[in-house]
């Protein structure tokens, strides 16, 4: 006997779902819509998903069922309430409730839906040329800002790209190769590097670190940024600095916001 998708009990032969599990769930999630839309700016945010998580518990549906029925109702949300013209007080709560209620990415629909919305309020900021407000404590930010140094914006889950050549010697079938084909195959024998980083923004510097990483790059040192799939590449004036690349799921946020604080660093420098 087969047993049934969203609350584990046996279904009956050729058969996966109840059909009145199927109707409760649904109907589970459009409460959850509805208390979201009611509360989310009557309520404190910690109140809300505090009693959203309470409420996972209230039912006979498996553990990750009953997180869909609430990951439902979330982008529904964001769907039918959230535009350019939503306040920035509804934005910020919006974002509070996700980060709050930890669910996993990969039960959402869209990729990276999390880490998008939370976004919302930056980009709309940025649009209207304000600098965003920091969306993380800095309580896990362990170093000692210089004078005049206010930390911006974190990003805690970009990723680093870092191309490496390969070392000549790994054999010589790869040395004729890079001979006969010259330059134009340059980057067919690099080694990309790819590593997951914390980023924090400050007006006056970048920090990375992660994974090994731990380096920063002050805002006068970058001699260009240029947009790339889902993030920004970096060019330093450093001598024979080479280019890094960073990407994030907010990669348009996060290219926009080194743009416009390295413009705003520009215009101050004397």
């Amino acid at each position: 006997m087969a047993r049934c998708v969203l609350c584990g009990r046996s279904a009956g032969l050729f058969y996966r779902l109840h059909k009145a599990c199927y109707a409760k769930h649904q109907s589970l999630s459009e409460q959850f819509y509805a208390s979201i839309s009611e509360q989310i700016e009557q309520q404190s945010t910690a109140d809300l998903a505090a009693a959203l998580q309470q409420s996972l518990l209230q039912h006979n549906f498996l553990v990750e069922p009953a997180k869909r029925a609430l990951v439902r109702a979330l982008e529904k949300f964001a769907e039918d309430q959230l535009n350019n013209q939503s306040t920035d007080a509804l934005l910020q709560r919006w974002s509070d409730l996700l980060l709050r209620l930890a669910l996993p990415e990969n039960l959402f629909l869209s990729a990276n839906f999390v880490s998008r919305q939370t976004a919302l309020l930056g980009l709309k900021s940025l649009k209207q040329a304000q600098m965003p407000a920091l969306n993380m404590s800095t309580d896990s930010f362990t170093e000692t800002l210089a004078e005049d140094e206010e930390l911006l914006y974190c990003f805690p889950k970009a990723s680093l790209l870092k191309t490496q050549e390969q070392r000549a010697q790994w054999s010589l079938a790869r040395q004729l190769f890079r001979g006969l084909l010259g330059n134009r195959t340059h980057s067919a024998v690099q080694e990309k590097q790819e590593i997951v980083i914390t980023l924090w923004l400050s007006n006056q510097c970048l920090y990375f670190r992660g994974e090994g990483q731990h380096f920063e790059l002050k805002l006068e040192q970058i001699f260009s940024l240029t947009p790339q799939p889902n993030g920004v590449m970096i060019q330093s004036k450093l001598a024979e600095a080479k280019p890094l690349i960073l990407q994030d799921a907010n990669g348009h946020l996060l290219y926009s916001f080194l743009k416009q604080i390295k413009e705003r660093k520009d215009v101050s420098s004397p």
